[in-house]
């Protein structure tokens, strides 16, 4: 309680009012790791396929 009253004072913007600022702000955050942690899903997979793919490109060559 202390912490949220003293950054009210200091940013001179009413409790209620600062709250909203910082649920938007840690919507926008959660957002953000949200669609990072889908593009990094998205580029292990890709990687992993690209793997697969290099490695029967390996076993074919191994073969001749």
């Amino acid at each position: 309680m202390f912490l949220k009253l003293s950054i009210s004072l200091q940013c001179r913007l009413p409790l209620t009012r600062l709250d909203q600022e910082l649920g938007t702000l840690a919507d926008a955050a959660k957002g953000a790791a949200d669609r990072a942690d889908s593009a990094i899903d998205g580029a292990m997979a890709f990687i992993a396929a690209s793997n697969k793919r290099i490695a029967s490109i390996d076993d074919l060559i191994a073969d001749d």
